[in-house]
């Protein structure tokens, strides 16, 4: 996504970026969510390969945010954008609906918390659990959900830069974190079946999931996110089938079982966080 205003000239940064390797971080316990970006997309910027998002109980997130050659020199920042309502109508405009962003100088060490009043940025905006540490290869944030609008779930990217050069992550659309799913809410599985009518009497019949749905605005239209891994069951008339070939999402249906139910559960997981949905079908 092109920058259309450099964020952090709107203020001069104040807050020093602690080192990592002076600092010991506590870990958080709880839901983890994984995002992975393509490496070698960045030119001579910092390429952003991912970020983490880590949420306990209380509400603290962490988010770690990797990322490979950082130039000692130059007008070089990393940018966490959050869209804190899911709604792209409510927040920045030019940046996916922004409701909080965080802006860190990687050279000066300096970063800053700021969030849309509807009409600007507000750079005065008080907060008292924000922290932010880096390395060469990763810019770690910290922050309370209380401070993000209490916000259990929330839409985000972001940006590396070096001078005019950027790399954002992911590269089209926003990611989303769910603290309650372990990390992007699956909405809805995707299917398909062979044969595409349904199960039929003496067939084999394969299920298959093809995309995970996640809120609105996570994704870019027409781009539906595959599962990254899936599972199978299946009941015949209440009776458990085994099943074969990917996911076991494969079986074959006996000949006598016309008419009966065939109920198949189905595991997805994408980016950390797995669902379960299930599928009720007729045999012919």
């Amino acid at each position: 996504m092109k920058i259309r205003t450099r964020l952090r000239r709107v203020r001069p940064l104040t807050a020093t970026v602690a080192l990592v390797a002076a600092l010991i971080v506590v870990p958080v316990a709880g839901t983890t969510g994984r995002y992975a970006d393509a490496a070698g997309d960045s030119g001579t910027a910092p390429d952003l390969t991912g970020v983490t998002v880590a949420g306990d109980a209380l509400g603290q997130v962490v988010f770690t945010i990797s990322v490979n050659q950082v130039p000692a020199q130059g007008d070089v920042g990393v940018m966490l954008v959050l869209d804190t309502d899911l709604d792209p109508r409510t927040g920045e405009p030019t940046h996916g609906g922004a409701d909080f962003v965080f802006v860190e100088d990687m050279v000066a060490r300096k970063w800053s918390f700021g969030r849309w009043t509807g009409a600007a940025w507000d750079w005065d905006t008080p907060y008292a659990t924000a922290e932010v540490w880096s390395s060469p290869t990763a810019v770690t944030i910290s922050v309370n959900r209380s401070e993000l609008g209490n916000s259990s779930a929330f839409n985000f990217y972001a940006i590396s830069w070096l001078d005019e050069l950027v790399d954002s992550a992911p590269d089209r659309g926003l990611w989303n974190y769910s603290f309650a799913a372990d990390g992007p809410e699956i909405r809805r599985v995707l299917t398909a079946t062979t044969p595409r009518s349904g199960p039929a009497a003496g067939k084999r019949f394969t299920f298959t999931p093809i995309g995970v749905e996640l809120p609105p605005s996570a994704e870019p239209l027409l781009l539906v996110p595959r599962p990254e891994s899936y599972s199978c069951r299946a009941k015949l008339a209440g009776r458990a089938l085994r099943g074969s070939r990917a996911g076991r999402c494969s079986w074959t249906i006996p000949k006598s079982a016309r008419k009966h139910k065939l109920a198949v559960v189905v595991t997805v997981a994408y980016g950390g966080a797995t669902k379960t949905f299930t599928f009720a079908y007729r045999v012919k």
